[in-house]
């Protein structure tokens, strides 16, 4: 199932991205699309977003992957407790810890989902039956799409040669830019994976893990200064730690960008917002990047959370990068940039102004 395994380096071995490449007789299952909870007073359904095929072989960046919950009723995971959508776990294993596998799932590690998939994948239906007991978990893959053999479409990396085809090709690739790696750090990384039957005790995956180091590199001294007398300048304008660049108000939705200037990651970890109410109606859902990160409908005009979705990497703004905030409203929202009030806090810089 899992055939291939491989980190590519650019930039004088500077790692860049993790690739899996997946083949079987059966298409890669992308995440949990609906969970299904049945108790002796009926049953609740859970739909979740799974980035859809368009074409056969087909490309989605960020995908959705459906259920994210690692645990409980509503968790995305197989009947073992392991995320069914591809998950990447990270342990910094720099200092040598006494356990240096402690961010893998089997220690209770957080499951990151991948940054693009390339070739053809198909959902899967969780039901958790309460009226047994004790009760019955069952994953229940959605029917195969068309075969794509090898052919992973554009944007896809070369297949390794000498891989089986079993008729179902797909590549995994995670972004390491994205994942808050920290220079000098030394990282096990282990990923999962599940195929379309599902049909062994405990659930099929396919699993492996590879070990990289980034770089750290030496700034070039600069020469000394030529004590040749020179004009005072005007000073250049300092910009902010982390800014705020635009703010776009547009049918339903307040977009917000941010610039990180800090040159250190910056992970989201609260949000407060008031906005005209009357106008705009319950804040709906936010989304970082294609992330979402809150989907609880709100009203009474205000939010102020620290209970965000998505994981640390989907709600970091790496050093010299931007993200977008998409707050969505059930009307169309006020374009009145005074009428509303908000911050965003960072760790590890704080808090952040962002409206008016």
């Amino acid at each position: 199932m899992l055939r291939a395994a491989t980190v590519t380096v650019v930039n004088d071995c500077f790692p860049s991205q993790v690739e899996i490449f997946y083949n079987d007789e059966h298409a890669l299952t992308l995440g949990v699309r609906q969970v299904q909870v049945k108790t002796t007073s009926g049953t609740t359904t859970t739909n979740y977003p799974i980035s859809a095929l368009s074409t056969d072989p087909c490309s989605a960046m960020n995908p959705q992957v459906g259920s994210t919950v690692a645990s409980g009723d509503q968790a995305g995971t197989d009947v073992s407790g392991r995320p069914m959508f591809p998950a990447l776990f990270i342990t910094d294993i720099t200092n040598n810890p006494p356990n240096p596998y402690a961010g893998d799932w089997q220690y209770g590690g957080t499951g990151i989902p991948p940054t693009a998939v390339f070739g053809t994948w198909k959902g899967a239906a969780r039901t958790v039956d309460k009226t047994k007991n004790p009760t019955v978990i069952t994953v229940t893959p959605d029917a195969d799409p068309a075969a794509n053999n090898w052919n992973l479409g554009p944007g896809s990396d070369p297949v390794p040669p000498g891989l089986t085809n079993e008729g179902y090709g797909v590549e995994v690739r995670w972004d390491i830019s994205q994942l808050g790696l920290q220079s000098g750090h030394t990282y096990r990384l282990y990923v999962i994976v599940h195929d379309g039957d599902q049909n062994h005790t405990g659930g099929d995956s396919g699993q492996m893990c590879a070990y990289i180091t980034m770089p750290s590199f030496t700034p070039t001294p600069t020469p000394t200064a030529s004590p040749t007398p020179t004009a005072t300048s005007t000073p250049t304008p300092t910009a902010p730690p982390i800014a705020v660049t635009g703010k776009t108000f547009a049918t339903k939705t307040v977009q917000i960008t941010f610039q990180n200037n800090t040159g250190v990651a910056q992970v989201l970890t609260a949000l407060a917002i008031t906005w005209p109410q009357a106008t705009n109606g319950n804040l709906q859902s936010i989304k970082m990047g294609s992330t979402t990160i809150y989907n609880t409908s709100t009203g009474r005009g205000s939010l102020n959370t620290s209970s965000l979705l998505g994981t640390n990497p989907q709600r970091t703004i790496n050093a010299g990068s931007s993200a977008t905030l998409t707050f969505t409203f059930q009307n169309n929202a006020n374009t009145n940039a005074n009428n509303y009030t908000g911050s965003a806090t960072f760790n590890p810089f704080g808090t952040v102004t962002m409206l008016p």
